[in-house]
């Protein structure tokens, strides 16, 4: 049976394709750091509450409450949450085996002029901000499967052609300029995790991308929600943590690992984000190590693993 790997594949109106739902669920998310890996379905990501960061291939994508992304099938991607994040994934596939629907797929997008637009972005993935309430017809979609109604594939077809119709439209309205800024806070996270461990300023960052420093910021605090200088702070201390955890290396010199030039002042900064100095953290975590070590070795075996 044939399926097509993508939304952007001319042949979803030159035959006739099906959708069949695969998997649907709302999830909390909290402190995840994924793996790449890929799936032989399409899928939707919706944010709806909290931030993550999606990454594909050599792209980082930040993304926060409103924003979705439909990644095509065999496109390596991870999911990273730093703190929390509550999404709503949709996966389907598009095959030509009509389930029991009369109307495929296919019927109602093929007159689309706003689905053209789905055809016309080249890439493997599209990531935009919701402004044609695509999470109201994720939900219609995830309820219609719910249901389990004679008529239920059928809603199926039209709801999912509604979505890319939609998306289409997003994609060929004046919000699309939106876009842009997300690709150039894209671009600004990019640097800022590659360079987190020299001194940054954002004249800097703004003369990499391409555009001027005061709208970086206005655009980064926007889709970000926290400034430039809070980002790269957070990263710093991510990094301060994983080598306080990882390695024997001497607090004094740890700052000049993450980009921080005075010792005070990271272990100010380190006692803001941890409630704890960088001594106290480490020794914390040398201790809870050690106890989760001795019970794991004074832990009894079952008798058949001794005989």
């Amino acid at each position: 049976m044939k399926e097509l790997n993508k939304v952007n594949d001319q042949e979803l109106i030159e035959k006739d394709y099906y959708v069949k739902t695969l998997a649907y669920y709302l999830k909390n998310w909290e402190a995840h750091k994924g793996y790449f890996h890929y799936h032989d379905h399409l899928e939707i990501m919706y944010i709806v509450k909290g931030h993550c960061v999606v990454e594909l291939d050599d792209k980082v994508i930040p993304m926060k409450s409103g924003d979705y992304i439909i990644i095509n099938s065999r496109k390596e991607h991870k999911l990273i949450v730093q703190d929390f994040c509550r999404i709503m994934n949709y996966e389907f596939c598009l095959e030509r085996n009509p389930l029991k629907s009369l109307v495929s797929l296919s019927t109602l997008l093929r007159h689309s002029e706003h689905y053209q637009e789905v055809l016309n972005h080249n890439l493997d993935y599209i990531y935009m901000k919701d402004y044609e309430d695509i999470k109201g017809i994720i939900k219609r979609i995830i309820l219609n499967q719910q249901s389990k109604g004679n008529d239920s594939d059928l809603f199926n077809q039209i709801l999912v052609a509604e979505l890319l119709v939609n998306v289409g439209k997003e994609l060929g309205s004046h919000h699309y300029e939106d876009q842009r800024s997300m690709v150039y806070v894209r671009k600004a996270v990019d640097y800022l995790e590659t360079h987190y461990d020299v001194d940054i300023k954002i004249e800097q960052i703004g003369r990499h991308i391409g555009i001027h420093e005061n709208y970086l910021q206005r655009i980064f605090k926007e889709q970000m929600s926290m400034t430039i200088v809070d980002y790269v702070t957070k990263v710093r201390m991510e990094k301060a943590k994983m080598l306080l955890i990882g390695t024997n290396i001497d607090i004094s010199m740890i700052p000049e690992f993450v980009g921080i030039n005075s010792v005070q002042y990271f272990i100010k900064l380190f006692k803001r984000h941890y409630d704890n100095t960088p001594l106290q953290f480490r020794r914390r975590f040398k201790k809870d190590f050690q106890n989760d070590s001795y019970k794991q070795s004074t832990k009894r075996c079952p008798l058949q693993e001794v005989v």
